[in-house]
């Protein structure tokens, strides 16, 4: 089959493919952690787990609260909320993480006021993925101190103390490219199949190659199950459902082609893609690049 690459052609191809493709085993989660202190340390674990061999993650942590409990003279005034005195990159951020676990999204220092003035509310923050796939928070080195309030008539601004302090938030982990090896070296480097997008509908992604092949062509192969056959010298990891040929290499031996994922694929499809490139100096005459498994959130 040989056919012009382009983005409306990769979205259609994924298109067809995709609307009938088998579910994966597993598939994101979304989880909320919601934790109090009054001064010790605080961990949580998410409930449900996601495969954490994954090469790429599609991450999403949104903070949704960060309070402060005060009291005055023994007398409980509620909380405040402090959150927009945490930096922007820890109240949210979305984007992809490389695998495979355990992930780190979050490590930061949450103090207020500012140094040199005293700490009136103060702790470490970790937030991200533990080697077992569960999401996890904690909040070590907790500092409750004192802070300025003005609770109004008959009291006015006044020193009350910090008893507790309240985080809560959701953390999103979607699994979507693996790595499937079996790539099959030439001439220069390994080829390596390169992949973003978070695969969801109307979203943007890159499927490419690098190779040391400069101005050489590329054949890819996109399929919906995983075959692992012999081939040329190698292993072919896609069913060869459908064949694109002859994509041509920039002078760097790489191509990168944008497509935007079509809407309405089914949550928790998986597509498999390698490239296969003609290389005098491979074994049988053919390079080819890993295999990988996208799979839908």
């Amino acid at each position: 089959m040989m056919a012009r690459f382009t983005p409306w052609l990769a979205s259609t191809l994924l298109a067809t493919l995709l609307l009938s493709s088998p579910l994966a085993a597993q598939a994101g989660q979304t989880w909320t952690f919601d934790e109090t202190t009054v001064g010790q340390n605080v961990s949580w674990m998410s409930p449900t787990s996601v495969n954490p061999s994954a090469a790429i993650f599609n991450t999403s942590l949104m903070l949704t609260t960060l309070e402060v409990g005060i009291e005055f003279l023994g007398i409980p005034f509620g909380n405040i909320s402090v959150i927009d005195q945490v930096p922007p990159e820890l109240q949210g951020s979305i984007g992809e993480v490389p695998g495979p676990a355990p992930i780190t999204l979050v490590a930061e220092s949450v103090v207020y006021p500012p140094a040199p003035e005293p700490i009136a509310v103060g702790a470490d923050i970790s937030i991200g993925m533990d080697a077992n796939g569960f999401g996890v928070f904690s909040a070590t080195n907790v500092v409750l101190g004192t802070i300025s309030v003005d609770l109004g008539f008959p009291f006015g601004v006044v020193d009350v103390t910090i008893v507790s302090l309240h985080v809560a938030g959701n953390l999103t982990m979607h699994p979507t490219w693996y790595d499937l090896g079996n790539a099959l070296a030439g001439t220069g480097a390994t080829p390596a199949t390169v992949v973003s997008g978070s695969l969801v509908g109307s979203s943007s992604g890159s499927i490419g190659v690098a190779t040391d092949l400069a101005f050489g062509t590329a054949h890819l192969v996109i399929g919906l199950s995983q075959i692992n056959a012999a081939f040329k010298g190698g292993v072919l990891v896609p069913a060869a459902d459908v064949l694109i040929l002859g994509l041509p290499l920039d002078a760097a031996g790489d191509i990168a082609v944008p497509f935007v994922w079509p809407a309405g694929v089914p949550s928790r499809a998986s597509i498999y893609l390698q490239f296969w490139m003609p290389d005098a100096g491979a074994i049988v005459g053919f390079a080819a690049s890993n295999g990988v498994r996208g799979e839908t959130p």
